[in-house]
């Protein structure tokens, strides 16, 4: 841009370096050159500026968007641990043989988010893992639902319950992530803590069930992964045990 300028100059300095309408006609040159590069430097930084500004605006966006994502598991969260005290009031009626004890409870909650993010706009790395986490909670409730064919109305409600203890954390996990990622601040609010305290004691109680019975209880799978991992020689030990009984 500021090339033939500088080649211009050049030729009038060498032309007549003495005479006073070159040393003008010099002065104007450059003068004109230098105004050229500031102006084109004055456009550099305004479309740097403007560039970090869209940047900066785009990031906001996500950001919020990253919160209403939070928001909703977190909501999600809690309507898990919810549903987990009408269920159980629904198993000590059942256990009382109240006739029709979960005619008036609902059978599962929807994980879903309302309204649906863009996930386009969002990074896969983030996406992947929320989107995963909604299918393995679905394909668990079918899971459940095919447990009808040999399981009562009851085992199927205990099995609701260790879906939603289960989701009911790990949604709680992934928005404390996202939390911690847009600077939220502490989300530990009375309900979220509570609903977090239900989802940790309803695993505890199963592994210790699941203990007692040297593995030999039924578990959504989820939890038939996690108990196999901490305690990787308890099915061979009841099975030692069962030969030795035999004896």
């Amino acid at each position: 841009m500021a090339g033939p300028m500088v080649q211009q100059v050049a030729q009038v300095a060498q032309a007549t370096p003495t005479g006073w309408v070159a040393l003008v006609a010099s002065s104007a040159v450059i003068g004109a050159v230098i105004g050229q590069v500031i102006s084109a430097i004055s456009n550099w930084l305004l479309k740097i500026v403007d560039a970090v500004r869209e940047k900066e605006k785009k990031g906001q966006v996500v950001a919020h968007v990253k919160l209403e994502i939070m928001d909703q598991l977190e909501s999600f969260a809690n309507r898990c641990a919810n549903f987990m005290y009408d269920i159980e009031e629904c198993m000590e009626e059942h256990y009382r043989h109240v006739p029709e004890a979960f005619s008036n409870v609902q059978r599962s909650i929807p994980f879903k988010f309302e309204p649906a993010p863009k996930w386009v706009e969002l990074p896969v790395p983030f996406v992947a893992p929320i989107k995963a986490l909604s299918r393995e909670y679905d394909d668990t409730g079918d899971w459940i639902n095919r447990t009808g064919l040999w399981a009562d109305t009851a085992d199927q409600y205990r099995y609701e319950l260790e879906r939603l203890a289960f989701y009911g954390l790990k949604a709680l996990a992934v928005a404390d992530s996202i939390r911690e990622d847009i600077k939220a601040g502490n989300g530990g609010t009375v309900q979220l803590e509570a609903s977090r305290s239900t989802f940790t004691k309803e695993i505890a109680a199963m592994r210790e069930r699941y203990k007692a019975t040297g593995g030999e209880i039924t578990v959504i799978p989820e939890l038939e992964a996690l108990f196999e991992r901490e305690m990787p020689d308890l099915k061979a030990a009841t099975l030692r045990e069962k030969k030795a009984d035999e004896l």
